[in-house]
Formats: C-alpha cells, structure tokens, sequence
C-alpha cells in the first residue's frame, strides 16, 4: 500500500490472501478447538487493527463512528478485547458496520481483495493524500 511502512506492507501482504478453512466436514477447525478465533475471524480483527492504527483512531474513536456511520454498538471494550484476543467473534452486523466505517469493500475485510478504498483504491495522485485511507500519492 502507498504511504505505509515496509513492515504495515509485508503485513498487510499477508493478509491479502484468502484465509484457509477447514470447515467444509462441518468441524470446528483447529483453532477453534483451541478457543482461539477461526482463521476467518482472525483475518477480519487484524484487518481492523490494521486499518484503525493506519488512520490514527483509537478504540473509543472507532466505537463513536461504529455507533454514528452504521448505527452498531461496538464498545471500546469489545474492540480492544478482540484486538487481543480476549474475545473470539464478530457478527454480520459488527462486519458490516466496519465496512461502513472503514469505507472498505466487504471483500477487503474477508481477505479476498487487496484493495481497501473505495475512494482512491490505494493509489491517490502523486504529491496529494487520501482524505479516506491516509494513502500518500
């Protein structure tokens, strides 16, 4: 992504790729056997992590947008609880919330596009910034 360090690069690289599952026998993947989050889940936290550290929003930020742009109660608790790994699920409702939020495609949440805005597609012209993802051009 444009104007983000090597590292947030490689990690977002990473998680671009669809995330695995082993759900197709109907069984819990290991993972959740564990109590750990699905690979799926995961994916989406990080994403979210990812995505409200490059725009420089803390937890409470995200909470008040969660509750003024989607209409979702989303508290600082529940975020920083995922964030680490304290809580293990998001509903539809929550993910939606933070596509709405993030101004971010569904598919970039669930890991099957690289692209994350829907406003400049992480190329803004060169010399300007992205107002919506903080991308430098």
């Amino acid at each position: 992504m444009v104007g983000l360090s090597d590292e947030w690069n490689e990690a977002l690289s990473a998680l671009a790729e669809p995330a695995p599952t082993s759900r197709r026998s109907g069984e819990p993947d290991e993972r959740a056997r564990a109590g750990e989050p699905s690979d799926l889940t995961w994916l989406v936290i990080q994403k979210m992590r990812y995505l409200r550290m490059a725009r420089g929003m803390s937890a409470q930020e995200l909470e008040r947008q969660m509750a003024e742009k989607a209409g979702i109660v989303m508290s600082r608790a529940v975020i920083t609880n995922l964030e680490n790994q304290r809580r293990r699920d998001l509903s539809v409702d929550q993910l939606i919330g933070l596509s709405k939020v993030f101004d971010t495609p569904l598919d970039f949440l669930l890991g099957y596009s690289a692209i994350e805005c829907n406003r400049c597609k992480g190329e803004p012209p060169e010399g300007f910034g992205c107002l919506a993802c903080g991308a430098q051009g």
